[in-house]
C-alpha cells in the first residue's frame, strides 16, 4: 500500500505536513466533559444567522428595487440627475447586488446549521432550517421575472426585457445552486461525532466525509490526506469535523458498527463463562 502524505490542521486552520509516525492514528482525546453543542458554538450560529438573515433582507431590498425601476415607480437619475439615462444598467447593478448579498447570507447560514444542527426526526423542519437559503434563493428572482413580463408600465423595450430576464434567470440558478446544503449536518450526526473518542479524523481536500482509519478503503487511491484534530471549542476531532461540515463515511460508520458489535458479542461470551465458572464452585 502506497505511503499517504498527512497534512494536519491547526486548531487556527493553517496546515502543515507533519510525518507518519506524529500523524499515527490514536484512540485518545481530551479529557473534558462533552457537550453536543457548546454554549459558544450556539452563540456563534446565533450570530451567523443573524447576520445571515441582514443579507438576506438587502437581497430582497435590491430586488424591490429592481422591481420599482421596471414599472417607473423609483428610477436612480431621478434622485441624481447626473447619473446616465439607462434603465437596464441600473436594473442589472441591483440583480448583482442581490446576488452577492444571497450568496453571503446562505454561506452564514449554512456555516451557522453546522455548528448548531437541528435534528432529523422532523424532517420538514430538518429540510427547512438546512434549504433555507435556496428558498430564499426563489424569493430574491422569481418576483422580479414575473414583474418584468407582467407589467404593462415597464419602461423597458422588449430586447431590454429578454436581456435583464435573462440575468435574473442565470442569478437565480447561481443562488439556488451556491445556496443549496447538499451535506447538512443533524443533531444525530453531532452526538454520533461526540461519542467517537479519537484524537484525529481525516478528510480529503475536496470530500465532504471525514473518516477514522486513514486506511479506509474509500482513500486508497488517495495520496493527500488532512488530519483534524479536536479544536479549542471542541472535545473530540469527529466534532471538530462536523463543526466544517463532513459527515462520517459510510465504511467507517460500518466499520465501527461491526467492530463494537463483536466487542458486545464479546462481553457476553465472557459474563455467560463467568457466570458458568462460578455456579461450578
Amino acid at each position: 500500500m502506497a505511503e499517504k502524505k498527512i497534512i494536519k490542521q491547526q486548531s487556527d486552520g493553517t496546515k502543515k505536513t507533519v510525518t507518519r509516525s506524529t500523524a499515527a492514528r490514536t484512540t485518545t482525546s481530551k479529557k473534558t466533559a462533552k457537550v453536543a453543542v457548546t454554549e459558544a458554538d450556539k452563540s456563534k450560529a446565533t450570530g451567523l444567522r443573524v447576520g445571515a438573515i441582514i443579507l438576506w433582507v438587502l437581497a430582497l431590498a435590491c430586488e424591490l428595487v429592481a422591481i420599482m425601476n421596471v414599472t417607473g415607480k423609483w428610477y436612480l437619475p431621478d434622485l441624481f440627475p447626473k447619473l446616465p439615462d439607462n434603465y437596464l444598467l441600473y436594473l442589472i447593478i441591483f440583480l448583482v447586488l442581490d446576488l452577492i448579498f444571497l450568496i453571503i447570507g446562505s454561506q452564514l447560514w449554512k456555516k451557522a446549521n453546522h455548528l448548531d444542527p437541528c435534528s432529523r426526526e422532523n424532517k420538514f423542519r430538518f429540510f427547512i432550517q438546512n434549504q433555507l437559503g435556496a428558498i430564499v434563493a426563489i424569493l430574491c428572482f422569481v418576483p422580479f421575472i414575473i414583474v418584468i413580463f407582467a407589467s404593462k408600465n415597464s419602461k423597458l423595450n422588449t430586447k431590454e426585457k429578454w436581456i435583464a430576464a435573462a440575468v435574473a434567470i442565470v442569478a437565480l440558478l447561481i443562488g439556488v445552486f451556491s445556496s443549496i446544503d447538499y451535506h447538512p449536518v443533524s443533531q444525530e450526526d453531532v452526538d454520533q461525532a461526540i461519542s467517537l473518542d479519537q484524537a484525529q479524523v481525516y478528510v480529503t481536500a475536496f470530500g465532504h466525509c471525514f473518516h477514522l482509519d486513514e486506511n479506509c478503503q474509500s482513500l486508497h487511491n488517495t495520496g493527500e490526506l488532512i488530519a483534524i484534530e479536536a479544536g479549542e471549542e471542541t472535545t473530540t476531532a469527529a466534532r471538530e469535523a462536523t463543526r466544517q461540515g463532513y459527515r462520517l463515511c459510510k465504511f467507517c460508520e460500518r466499520q465501527l458498527e461491526q467492530t463494537l458489535n463483536d466487542a458486545s458479542q464479546g462481553e457476553e461470551v465472557e459474563i455467560a463463562f463467568i457466570k458458568e465458572y462460578s455456579y461450578a464452585y
